[in-house]
């Protein structure tokens, strides 16, 4: 998947796809509350997706989120 984003970045422009980053410094406590709300926005999306009467193109979306130092 991480490949095909690369490959979608040269080939969309902003107007049809979204790709961003952050890098966060955090207290380790905090971790589990912004995985939290990970899920609760992915439950989200997939909630507009699955009320959505007229599909008509097929996207991928992706979303890490990972140490950068030792955990």
């Amino acid at each position: 998947m991480i490949k095909l984003a690369s490959e979608a970045f040269d080939r969309y422009g902003s107007k049809q796809m979204d790709m961003s980053t952050i890098t966060l410094s955090m207290a380790r406590a905090t971790r589990q509350l912004i995985k939290n709300e990970l899920a609760a926005f992915r439950k989200k999306i997939l909630n507009l997706v699955e009320n959505d009467p007229n599909p008509d193109c097929a996207y991928q979306f992706n979303c890490q989120f990972f140490p950068l130092t030792d955990p």
